[in-house]
């Protein structure tokens, strides 16, 4: 069996998906003091998490395609 190399698109989806769900926990169990910055610092924690996924799904699938 051969071994595959790990590969940029992979790695962007991992930390992607990493990051959504470190920014939903950090919605649900941030402290309730400072609910205004924890709500905007979740959901950018969210959303680049969602952009680096679909970044890394974009040239996964990019990649095949090409000859």
């Amino acid at each position: 069996m051969g071994h595959r190399r790990v590969t940029l698109p992979f790695w962007l989806v991992l930390v992607g998906a990493s990051a959504i769900i470190g920014g939903e926990a950090l919605c649900i169990l941030g402290p309730l003091r400072y609910e205004r910055v924890i709500h905007v610092a979740c959901h950018a924690i969210l959303y680049a998490g969602l952009a680096l996924s679909g970044l890394g799904a974009v040239l996964h699938w990019s990649r095949r395609d090409a000859p």
